[in-house]
């Protein structure tokens, strides 16, 4: 009769509920065979003979990474989940730098916060998450939010797939009667006074797609 190894029995030290990368893990089991690790994305970033006790460097994609051991034939012998994940911060001996780095993420989500800036919308079938209605607010606030935030390309993807057949890229994000509305007339025209600062109309192909209430719709600038 095989003998197999239960789950269990692989033991990872030390033990965390979350690990960070280059953390440095020891793995221990009962049995050899071949050690391999798999990343947040399914991807093998570590294979090595085991011999019972081997210690590991952890890397590759975030997000759940699964160590399993083999026989010589591939069969899976045993195998954990872990959980690998970070965050930015800033650590210095006297703590100057890591208050300054804490004051710093204060004032770069705050925003958030009180001005109701970043939101999740829905468009076209689609659910997206704009850390501001305004493209060019999105690449500024980007420049900080790069190292917090993990949806960095939905604004950036929402323009770009919706871009107009004359080639204009749309600037703001809007409810029906969001942000400007009052500056408006009924026909659509946006005046000079209006936040896009510009004499153009609604996009015909984004306004027809937006007339039902709760629908979104964007303002060209040009």
């Amino acid at each position: 009769m095989k003998k197999t190894i239960q789950p269990s029995t692989l033991t990872i030290s030390p033990r965390k509920d979350v690990y960070c990368p280059l953390d440095e893990i020891k793995i221990t089991a009962p049995l050899r065979g071949i050690l391999s690790i798999r990343d947040g994305r399914a991807e093998a970033y570590f294979r090595n003979p085991f011999a019972g006790t081997l210690s590991v460097t952890l890397s590759g994609a975030l997000g759940t990474q699964v160590i399993a051991l083999h026989d010589k034939h591939g069969a899976v012998l045993a195998s954990r989940a872990i959980r690998v994940d970070c965050e930015t911060d800033v650590f210095d001996q006297q703590g100057t730098w890591h208050a300054f780095h804490q004051k710093l993420y204060w004032n770069l989500h705050k925003g958030a916060r009180n001005n109701n800036e970043a939101e999740y919308v829905r468009y076209r079938g689609r659910t997206w998450f704009l850390l501001s209605c305004w493209l060019r607010d999105n690449v500024h606030i980007l420049k900080g939010k790069k190292y917090y935030q993990a949806h960095l390309k939905d604004a950036l993807d929402l323009y770009a797939e919706n871009q107009a057949a004359n080639g204009m890229i749309f600037d703001f994000f809007m409810d029906d009667m969001g942000p400007g509305a009052e500056t408006r007339s009924r026909t659509g025209t946006a005046s000079s006074s209006n936040a896009c600062r510009s004499r153009t109309t609604w996009s015909t192909s984004l306004s027809r797609a937006s007339t039902r209430p709760g629908r979104r719709q964007a303002i060209p600038c040009g």
